[in-house]
């Protein structure tokens, strides 16, 4: 996930989306 490096402002939103990985519907 080399992504995370050049999307610098959506690897703070993955960054919550992380811990609900099971639940990815509820963040999008």
């Amino acid at each position: 996930m080399d992504d995370k490096e050049s999307n610098s402002p959506i690897k703070i939103k993955l960054k919550p989306k992380t811990k609900t990985k099971t639940k990815p519907n509820i963040e999008q």
